[in-house]
């Protein structure tokens, strides 16, 4: 449909959100007040996003620390920017669960899996995102026997479902669907 249909503005701001977020998280109470203000309110009305659409205030960046001490296993963490930036002490807990369950856990610096991209059809953006998610991975874990843990379901359906269709060439894009886990499922 968009390849030959202009995408309206408001798919750009709910595709790139989670960017947005993390920036808004540097000064949180700057963004706050600017998200409630009379402008940010009329420029909404113009690029198709309702009033009534509340959005979450956003929180200053979690910087959870992740333990060093002999473990008996590590796992990588895929955060989410709601996790990281609207309610930190999501991401906090489960760092802190994941420890006191005896693993070290390795934070992915990139943050979410691109789903709100997938979601609005920008599946280029999405595809390149997710192939450096994969070769931060590869880095990471070049064996690929470290299990992967997400905190959002639809982060690891993403995972799931549309990496190996973005890669699908990529062994190692294969064998990640079969170590990638919500950290629900994964403590159970």
């Amino acid at each position: 449909y968009y390849h030959s249909h202009p995408r309206p503005i408001r798919e750009f701001f709910f595709a790139n959100f989670e960017r947005l977020i993390q920036l808004g998280s540097l000064f949180p109470v700057l963004t706050n007040w600017l998200m409630k203000t009379n402008l940010t309110k009329v420029v909404f009305s113009l690029i198709g996003i309702t009033l009534m659409r509340a959005f979450p205030e956003v929180q200053e960046r979690s910087h959870s620390t992740v333990s060093n001490e002999e473990m008996r296993g590590k796992v990588i963490l895929i955060s989410d920017v709601y996790a990281q930036n609207i309610n930190p002490e999501i991401e906090r807990i489960a760092i802190s669960l994941l420890n006191k369950s005896g693993f070290r856990v390795i934070k992915l610096k990139l943050t979410g899996t691109g789903r709100s991209k997938i979601s609005k059809g920008f599946l280029k953006s999405a595809k390149k995102h997710n192939g450096i998610i994969l070769n931060e991975l590869n880095r990471l874990d070049p064996e690929g026997i470290i299990p992967v843990i997400c905190l959002e379901p639809s982060e690891t359906m993403t995972i799931l479902d549309e990496m190996p269709d973005f890669f699908p060439q990529s062994d190692y894009a294969k064998y990640l669907t079969i170590r990638t886990w919500n950290i629900d499922e994964f403590l159970i």
